[in-house]
């Protein structure tokens, strides 16, 4: 059934398998990047997709924890992204690297919005 709380922990979800992206194993080519920088993006890739998973989860359950869940996924997605901007400027280009920093900034902005931006977390709130 097609419900906002469903399209919500849907988004939720979604957005955070994107993080996968992020991950040596989704960078083209060979060989794949590796160091100490490609190992950090890959645990907190998963620390995040972890939590936007359980934060969706709490959505479809309707939950309360949901919002500290996703703003702390937020969080850790902002330093995933950092640490995934600095490898592939440590290991050199990787392709569609700005595109990733894009979606992923603009994605955590969201979650950013929806969870502290008082009118938009009301209006949410009440229709979850």
């Amino acid at each position: 059934m097609f419900t906002f709380r469903n399209l919500a922990a849907v988004s939720m979800f979604l957005f955070g398998t994107t993080f996968m992206w992020l991950t040596p194993m989704f960078v083209a080519g060979e060989p794949k990047p590796k160091g100490y920088a490609w190992t950090l993006v890959s645990i907190l890739s998963w620390v995040v997709m972890a939590g936007f998973t359980a934060g969706a989860w709490a959505i479809f359950k309707e939950l309360s924890w949901w919002e500290p869940v996703a703003t702390a996924s937020a969080f850790v997605g902002i330093v995933t992204v950092v640490a995934y901007w600095l490898a592939t400027t440590w290991t050199g280009e990787v392709v569609g690297a700005a595109l990733n920093l894009v979606i992923h900034a603009a994605g955590i902005a969201g979650v950013f919005v929806a969870t502290m931006f008082r009118p938009v977390n009301d209006w949410m709130t009440a229709h979850i």
